[in-house]
């Protein structure tokens, strides 16, 4: 008896034409499902790096939380701190979306009020983790 890689005959011996379609098709199908799971999942999907200056404050926070995600790291959900990390002064804070860290518009360098925020600390911490 013949086996293995010393087959003469193809695998697909004896199968009918209509009966090898189906088998390709349902590969082809299994695949292009496969991909598409990958690609929802941002497995395939580079984001860019945090440095780039020409990106503004707020997607330079959607890539923050994005590869937070990616980590397993989800929105904070604990007490914040009263104090601003940068003055420690109190008043209109803006409260980080990964930490207890808060901080004033204006000590963060922020010309308008942004829609999320990230603190400094996790901005760098995650410019540290690039994909």
């Amino acid at each position: 008896s013949i086996s293995g890689w010393s087959i003469h005959r193809p695998l697909c011996y004896g199968m009918t034409w209509s009966a090898l379609f189906l088998q390709v098709s349902v590969f082809d199908l299994a695949l292009s499902e496969t991909i598409a799971i990958c690609a929802s999942e941002s497995v395939f999907n580079v984001l860019p790096t945090l440095d780039q200056t020409e990106m503004s404050y707020d997607e330079k926070v959607v890539i923050a939380l994005t590869r937070a995600r990616r980590h397993g790291i989800g929105v904070y959900q604990g007490e914040y701190k009263s104090q601003c990390s940068v003055c420690k002064d109190g008043g209109e804070l803006l409260c980080c979306e990964l930490c207890s860290n808060v901080g004033h518009k204006e000590c963060c360098n922020l010309r308008q009020q942004p829609e999320r925020f990230v603190c400094s600390a996790c901005m760098d911490d995650f410019k540290s983790v690039e994909e």
